[in-house]
């Protein structure tokens, strides 16, 4: 507290709440961006033109965006590598012989194209309507089939 105190600038030097808001994410698919805090209802000081202000409610909004990496990388990647690898059958001679081969490669991609599907379902968003890796997912096993 300050020695020579004057009664109308007491509470210049007062510091009176300190707020700071910290960003992080536990998940590893989100990245974080620092918050913004703005003030919604700033409180009058009184017939001063200067000195401190005060508010009593504030505005605190937090960004957060996916990681299009992680998705590229865990979903689109795995399952480009599942078509590529249930498309080799096609590299078979056109004979009578390997029929049962290509047919069988060409069910188990599908299959595992929709327990992939299914598998990570927890991590897309849980929404009304088709999203971009829904209908990917779809033109995948439809090309299969």
């Amino acid at each position: 507290w300050r020695d020579n105190k004057d009664a109308d600038t007491f509470d210049y030097s007062m510091k009176l709440v300190y707020l700071r808001v910290v960003t992080e994410s536990m998940l590893p698919e989100w990245d974080p961006y620092p918050a913004t805090i703005g003030v919604e209802q700033l409180i009058a000081t009184g017939d001063r033109n200067e000195g401190p202000t005060s508010a009593s409610r504030f505005r605190v909004k937090l960004r957060v965006e996916r990681k299009i990496r992680f998705f590229v990388l865990q979903i689109f990647f795995v399952t480009l590598l599942i078509i590529v690898i249930t498309t080799f059958p096609l590299a078979l001679p056109p004979d009578g012989d390997h029929i049962g081969t290509r047919l069988s490669a060409y069910g188990t991609g599908t299959l595992t194209l929709v327990a992939y599907k299914y598998g990570i379902a927890e991590n897309l968003p849980r929404v009304p309507y088709q999203t971009y890796t829904d209908r990917y997912l779809f033109r995948q096993i439809f090309t299969v089939l």
